[in-house]
């Protein structure tokens, strides 16, 4: 599979991205791990701990995915897609995504299912 392959499945578009994007989703990844070490010291509870980390964690993830001029494309799924999408960016050998998409379905559990 490749992004192409992807965006033929119509899981992703093509869309042009620019300097001035990347920079302003790094910088919002940049304040949710700023929040998510405020949240740790203050003994905040592991459910938002946990909320803020994954935050941070899919903004560096949709900045590698737009830096490659493509976007997840809405109606479901997009959080999965956006992590499995580094597996063409920054985790080509797909260590780091199992433990991310663990991440992903832990926070889902605790936001849409408790």
């Amino acid at each position: 599979m490749t992004l192409e392959s992807w965006a033929a499945n119509r899981w992703l578009e093509k869309l042009a991205s620019d300097r001035e994007e990347i920079e302003r989703l790094l910088a919002n990844a940049d304040g949710h791990l700023d929040d998510y070490k405020k949240a740790v010291e203050s003994d905040m509870s592991a459910d938002a701990q946990l909320s803020l980390a994954y935050d941070a964690i899919r903004a560096s993830a949709t900045a590698a995915l737009r830096s490659a001029g493509y976007r997840v494309v809405r109606g479901g799924g997009e959080h999965y897609r956006t992590i499995e999408a580094l597996e063409f960016s920054i985790d080509p050998e797909r260590k780091l995504i199992p433990r991310l998409d663990a991440l992903r379905r832990k926070r889902n559990t605790g936001a849409y299912d408790d």
